[in-house]
């Protein structure tokens, strides 16, 4: 009997030592995701972690998405709209540091989609974009101009998926509040969707709650612009207000 209660409170104190993010607790966020209205996504790896061509502009694309991700979590929590963030390295056992952790977190960060997808979630996916680039046999020649854009991907645009993008576009009017607070939306993209591929929109593209990709602005310019992440989400606060009252608007126009 005492070797019986000895190796349970082995297993116990095993248990109770083992790191919060185990490979079998990936399934919280996967059941939780159904359960929200709103699923906030990141994509990119942390600053840090293995970058495979995933770390965002500059590499270190998370250092502002995150907070601005809490911003309009906390803008839905006041709307009492239900919402999570999802990060890739919560689907992982610690950092991100082999390519088969790399493997691993992205193919049930995928999965996790998928389910808030089967749930008809409304699912919102922020980045900040990169800056202008240059041609390099002629170093005058801008060959990309990132800014403020709403992407779709158009292998995967669902009815409500375009609904939402237009709404926020034409109506909210979001890269105009954007805009206005001295980022710069990117040209050609004022008054158009810009469609491209990308992994998560192929993957969400479908749901019934409305699905997008919004680039906030050039990173490096809003770090022109406001001094880092804190002051930029500081500056762009009542942009992620409106987002949240729209994306709340949608939800009960079309879903309710």
């Amino acid at each position: 009997m005492l070797r019986i209660l000895l190796a349970c409170w082995c297993m116990t104190l095993l248990s109770a030592c083992q790191s919060p993010f185990t490979n079998y607790d990936w399934q919280h966020y996967r059941n939780s995701a159904s359960e929200v209205e709103v699923l906030l996504v990141s994509d990119h790896t942390l600053p840090g972690h293995l970058n495979l061509s995933s770390g965002g502009a500059d590499g270190r694309e998370r250092i502002y998405i995150d907070p601005t991700l809490s911003e309009l979590q906390s803008q839905f929590t006041q709307l009492s709209v239900t919402s999570q963030i999802l990060n890739v390295e919560q689907m992982v056992d610690g950092p991100i540091t082999t390519k088969a952790d790399f493997e691993l977190a992205y193919q049930r960060y995928d999965q996790v989609l998928k389910t808030a997808v089967e749930a008809g979630v409304t699912i919102l996916a922020l980045h900040y974009d990169a800056d202008k680039i240059y041609d390099d046999i002629e170093p005058d020649k801008v060959v990309y101009e990132g800014g403020a854009q709403i992407i779709l991907d158009e292998r995967s645009v669902g009815n409500s998926a375009r609904l939402l993008a237009e709404s926020l576009l034409f109506r909210t009017q979001v890269l105009r509040q954007l805009e206005d607070t001295g980022l710069r939306i990117r040209p050609g993209y004022e008054k158009q969707i810009r469609f491209q591929p990308n992994q998560t929109l192929h993957i969400v593209g479908h749901s019934e709650g409305g699905a997008l990709l919004l680039e906030i602005g050039a990173q490096a310019q809003a770090e022109q612009l406001f001094g880092g992440p804190d002051q930029t989400v500081a500056a762009i606060k009542p942009v992620l207000s409106s987002l949240a009252r729209s994306v709340q608007r949608f939800r009960q126009q079309w879903l309710d």
